[in-house]
């Protein structure tokens, strides 16, 4: 996927595609990793409450709501308390919202 169809950097609730009948509710971050000294922009998509291999499968990932703004945590645990927050607010939109997901030709 080229860098410009991806979303601007920081945390966001999405949903994913590709691995069940219907789309998987996520949280994913955009961004340098700051925390572990990260020096290059990666995706990372975190599935709520599903378990599985995926490494190898093609993904579509829609993006719905930017929780956060990407920093620099103090160190792990501090960035472990964050992920778990992220997660639950994440949770909560998906509860309000749903996990839709926008259907297009890039769509697997």
């Amino acid at each position: 996927m080229s860098a410009r169809r991806l979303a601007p950097p920081g945390v966001y609730v999405c949903s994913v595609a590709g691995l069940a009948a219907s789309p998987l509710p996520a949280v994913a971050n955009i961004g340098l990793r700051p925390t572990v000294g990260g020096l290059t922009p990666r995706l990372e998509v975190h599935l709520l409450d599903w378990h599985g291999e995926c490494y190898g499968r093609r993904l579509c990932v829609a993006f719905f709501h930017k929780l956060r703004e990407e920093r620099k945590f103090a160190g792990l645990d501090a960035l472990r308390a964050q992920i778990a927050e992220d997660v639950v607010h994440a949770r909560q939109w998906h509860r309000h919202h749903g996990a839709a997901f926008p259907l297009t030709e890039d769509h697997p």
